[in-house]
């Protein structure tokens, strides 16, 4: 090399560009007088508040050089909120459409858990015409009604862990499957699920024998 270069350190890898960049581009430190007059960024690591630290920075600036200015002064939490603006935008749109649908799917899988059990009135006065109690009935539905649920419950959480390698590649700062969230979506389905079969069958029950064997 014509100017051969002293290596004093070396440190971690760190985004300079994009904090959501999926490798950090290489970067060589050099003594700060080495680019002329062109303007420096001065990083400080601190606990505590940061007006005294930066009152004290000043003082430091200005005991090296009084020409050096101390133009903007800004946190690092800022500077990566302003970055991350975008992927917040998105992630508020991606809650939104979600829960969206955890309540539309939520809606149509009791209208059909309700109507398909509500079909069943003319079974329904049968059982209880031959004897059968009102909770057993009622068990029963139960118990048929969670098949279908438990089925498209596990297709889907089959479907949502096959999806973590593409998901992952998408995502910054947080983990490809939110078990947090997964647990709420099966409970809400859930819920749905048995106010759907247990309304109309208790209601069914309730209703004399004769009128419902008369029930289409």
């Amino acid at each position: 090399m014509e100017h051969p270069i002293e290596i004093v350190g070396v440190v971690k890898n760190i985004h300079y560009g994009e904090v959501t960049a999926a490798d950090p581009m290489g970067a060589l430190y050099e003594p700060s007088w080495a680019n002329g007059s062109a303007a420096r960024y001065l990083e400080v690591r601190f606990a505590g508040s940061a007006a005294p630290v930066i009152a004290e920075i000043r003082r430091a600036l200005q005991d090296q050089d009084p020409n050096v200015p101390l133009l903007r002064v800004r946190m690092m939490e800022e500077y990566i909120n302003s970055r991350m603006a975008r992927e917040r935008l998105i992630a508020y749109l991606s809650s939104f459409f979600g829960i969206l649908a955890l309540g539309l799917a939520s809606v149509g899988l009791y209208g059909v858990l309700a109507y398909a059990v509500t079909r069943r009135t003319r079974e329904i006065g049968i059982r209880m015409a031959l004897g059968a109690r009102a909770s057993d009935v009622v068990s029963v539905i139960l118990r048929e009604s969670f098949v279908p649920v438990a089925v498209g419950m596990a297709i889907g959480m089959v479907a949502a862990f096959s999806w973590n390698v593409f998901i992952s590649s998408l995502l910054y700062g947080v983990d490809s499957f939110d078990l947090a969230s997964a647990l709420v979506a099966v409970t809400v389905m859930l819920a749905a699920a048995v106010l759907a079969a247990a309304i109309p069958a208790r209601r069914a029950t309730k209703v004399d024998p004769m009128v419902a064997l008369r029930y289409e």
